[in-house]
């Protein structure tokens, strides 16, 4: 085994800590997109289903995934959920949004064409 001095090993391991730092961080980062990506597609698998059991607000013509889609974000937005709570519940809500949108463009795109 090679010498070293007293300063090089402290350099080595603090290049080690700075790399194991930075991997903890990078798992941390990959951990939460994976989180918010799930939720985003959850929101549009609760989209479709509430599709198929209340595609409306009861009394209403407004389609109620894109309410409580909507309903999710504003509380996001505005911290009344708190930052991880209302990060979650922005991806939620944005799933459904998406869900929704997706389904209005699709109509509007295969109406029949007034002549």
């Amino acid at each position: 085994m090679a010498d070293i001095t007293l300063s090089e090993a402290r350099n080595k391991l603090e290049r080690l800590q700075s790399y194991v730092k930075s991997v903890k961080l990078e798992g941390e980062r990959i951990a939460r997109e994976g989180i918010e990506s799930v939720l985003v597609v959850g929101g549009g698998v609760a989209s479709g289903a509430l599709q198929a059991k209340m595609p409306k607000i009861p009394g209403t013509q407004i389609d109620s995934d894109g309410a409580i889609g909507f309903g999710l974000s504003v509380l996001a937005i505005f911290g009344i959920l708190g930052k991880e709570g209302g990060r979650y519940a922005s991806c939620l809500g944005n799933g459904l949004m998406a869900a929704n949108a997706a389904r209005e463009t699709y109509k509007l795109m295969t109406a029949p064409k007034a002549a």
